[in-house]
């Protein structure tokens, strides 16, 4: 098996739970408890949370016209 592009290690998911994340080009392929594999990249996360991306919905309906 070839080495995955991007392991982010020791991430803390929204559900609080801890978890490594692998990601080949453009995908996530696996969100495991402990990636013992090879990557080509690695970030260390302990201690961060990481969140999908996030859309802005942020808006005023009651001003009309504008």
């Amino acid at each position: 098996m070839s080495a995955i592009d991007l392991v982010i290690k020791g991430a803390q998911l929204p559900d609080g739970k801890i978890a490594d994340i692998c990601i080949q080009g453009e995908s996530i392929i696996d969100v495991t408890g402990s990636y013992k594999g090879e990557s080509v990249t690695t970030i260390d996360a302990k201690g961060c949370v990481v969140l999908p991306g996030l859309v802005d919905l942020h808006t005023h309906l009651r001003e009309p016209g504008r």
